[in-house]
């Protein structure tokens, strides 16, 4: 047992040697850190980074100077476009069509001439109309935009076409050429 005892009090006192060596090395100055590596310039990341954002903002302002090619629009926009622009005729040309569908309904049966003028107003107001707003809206334009100016041309067309064409059926135009 005496051997057991003196192993404890031997490790002990090495115990306490260590924990003091290491306190003194606590207390003492540290050392100074060390000083980091010279830079090589060929491994300089900040210098890499730099040229590389230089060579994008060349290459912005390449891709920006070089003009653009404009796609062909679709047939059904370059519809729209034609529409749009050619309002005033198409307009027209739905009130002559329009009133050519009243005459012939007329022509056949005479005696619905009230309600079909009514029908061909309304029908020619709901589709030179609608189209009206329909291309306002697809352009981006207030609603309203030409909406009258297209009515009245559309009416005043039908309107024409049906008088024209019931004075040359009725015989009118006929009496008045055969007269003079």
């Amino acid at each position: 047992m005496a051997a057991a005892a003196e192993a404890a009090r031997q490790a002990s006192e090495r115990f306490y040697e260590w924990r003091l060596a290491r306190k003194q090395a606590m207390l003492e100055e540290p050392a100074p850190p060390p000083s980091p590596p010279p830079r090589d310039p060929a491994l300089d990341l900040a210098a890499w980074k730099q040229a590389d954002m230089a060579q994008m903002e060349h290459a912005m302002e390449v891709a920006r100077s070089i003009p653009r090619a404009q796609a062909e629009k679709p047939w059904w926009e370059r519809t729209l476009d034609w529409v749009d622009h050619n309002q005033k005729y198409v307009s027209i040309g739905l009130g002559v069509l329009i009133g050519l569908g009243a005459l012939a309904i007329i022509a056949t049966g005479g005696a619905a001439l009230p309600v079909v003028l009514g029908g061909a107003a309304a029908l020619t107001a709901l589709s030179v109309g609608g189209g009206n707003i329909a291309l306002n809206s697809h352009y981006g334009r207030v609603w309203y935009d030409g909406l009258a100016r297209s009515l009245s041309y559309a009416a005043v067309s039908g309107a024409i076409t049906l008088g024209a064409g019931l004075i040359l059926t009725s015989g009118v135009g006929t009496a008045a050429v055969l007269r003079a």
